[in-house]
């Protein structure tokens, strides 16, 4: 009924309303004229536009934007007294805004309606300053960009059942619309988590943490569903045989950092069960999200497996990631996944060789970055680690794990620490 009539109801109320405020200036004829020429523009500029909002899980065309903003301003162009041509130029101004601030190009919102994509970047903000420690870039540069996405996710929750939920939601690519896609709360979860961070950090804008911080407490928590498997959707509706390419719900596991073997083992394992049931093969962006994942649950030899995988069938010759013809997802997914079979810095303390596959036995990697801005050469042998030379670029509290064992210690800026094994296999650091 609304793609049908949507647009004949708004010009409709518009022009009613219009009548009944100003009855005389609305019927002129220099109006009519206005209304009858931007009209046609907002009808042509729709031609060559397919930008689609979303209300309620029902399309709207941006033309029933432009519609809407046509008789807005060839009212107020009349009763403003500006010329026809201002109105014009007003509503194809506003037009473009409504437009181009969710420039979508399908009716399809399985894939196109994505508003955790932006939250999702703005993770990215806090990551750099996690391992920089930038605090002037952080207050100037940084923190305005995660407020504002932290607040623009919050406003998408919704209270469903006593829990806030972001609905309607998809998980990207995979399936329709729900009242709270996991992956779409584990975004929200991420950007929240790290606003309260951040103005912590910062000492400022103690209300708005108050309000993050009170809906992060609410937000759906993860589900494990009847097959073991971590939910993708509200309802526990996975199907065990889905081999989807997307893992969307795993967000959380990578590259966020609320899902953690060490401190959520249960969820971990659901994880675990997810990817068993979308298997090991993809395209190639997808191969290299997937070793990101199974490094993430300490599983070196299945990440391998992966990393295998994504050279053997998701790469061509000259290395280009595979996605016809090219996506470079997967390189950089790819080299991301290998770093984090070396070093893991994402909960906070720097995990050595958390997931070291058994068929790499010696060698070394030397310059891996860390959170806290710490810089990190690793050696090792037989497997096991030999040493790790730590230089600190901020002086920050160091804590380091390495097969259960846990070494903290402080640090000054340039300084180096080398962390090594007693002949009784306990860590010590010098």
């Amino acid at each position: 009924f609304a793609k049908k009539y949507g647009n004949v109801i708004i010009f409709a109320c518009v022009f009613l309303a219009g009548i009944i405020a100003r009855p005389a200036a609305f019927l002129s004829l220099n109006n009519i004229i206005g209304i009858i020429s931007q009209a046609a523009i907002a009808a042509i500029c729709c031609l060559g536009m397919t930008f689609v909002l979303m209300t309620g899980g029902i399309d709207l065309s941006v033309g029933y934007v432009l519609g809407f903003c046509t008789y807005i301003f060839g009212w107020s162009t009349v009763t403003a007294g500006l010329p026809v041509i201002a109105g014009i130029l007003l509503t194809l101004a506003v037009g473009a805004v409504c437009g181009l601030t969710a420039p979508l190009n399908s009716t399809d919102m399985s894939w196109n309606y994505n508003p955790s994509a932006g939250p999702w970047l703005a993770t990215q903000i806090w990551e750099y300053y996690d391992y920089t420690r930038d605090r002037k870039w952080l207050r100037e540069i940084g923190y305005p960009i995660i407020k504002a996405s932290a607040n623009f996710a919050a406003d998408l929750l919704t209270l469903s059942d006593g829990e806030y939920t972001v609905s309607p939601s998809y998980s990207p690519e995979h399936g329709g619309c729900d009242r709270g896609t996991t992956y779409a709360n584990a975004v929200t979860r991420e950007i929240l988590t790290d606003a309260i961070k951040a103005a912590r950090i910062l000492d400022t804008d103690p209300q708005s943490v108050k309000e993050w911080e009170e809906k992060l407490a609410r937000i759906r928590p993860y589900k494990i569903g009847k097959h073991g498997q971590l939910q993708e959707w509200y309802e526990d509706i996975d199907n065990p045989n889905d081999h989807h390419r997307h893992t969307n719900h795993l967000f959380g596991l990578h590259p966020g950092s609320t899902i953690d073997p060490l401190h959520n083992p249960e969820l971990a394992e659901a994880c675990k069960t997810t990817l068993r049931q979308r298997g090991d093969e993809a395209t190639g962006w997808s191969m290299g999200w997937k070793l990101n994942h199974w490094a993430r649950l300490h599983d070196g030899d299945h990440a391998y497996t992966l990393f295998q995988n994504l050279l053997k069938e998701g790469t061509t010759n000259n290395l280009w990631d595979i996605h016809p013809p090219f996506q470079i997802d997967g390189n950089f997914g790819g080299t991301a996944g290998v770093a984090e079979l070396f070093l893991q810095s994402h909960t906070g303390p720097l995990q050595l060789l958390p997931a070291l596959p058994s068929a790499w036995t010696d060698g070394h990697i030397h310059g891996l970055r860390a959170r806290g801005n710490f810089t990190v050469d690793i050696d090792y042998a037989g497997g096991k680690l030999t040493k790790a030379v730590i230089t600190s670029g901020s002086g920050e509290p160091c804590e380091v794990i390495y097969q259960g064992q846990t070494i903290d210690f402080p640090t000054r800026a340039g300084g180096r620490y080398t962390v090594t094994l007693t002949p009784a296999g306990t860590l010590k650091v010098k």
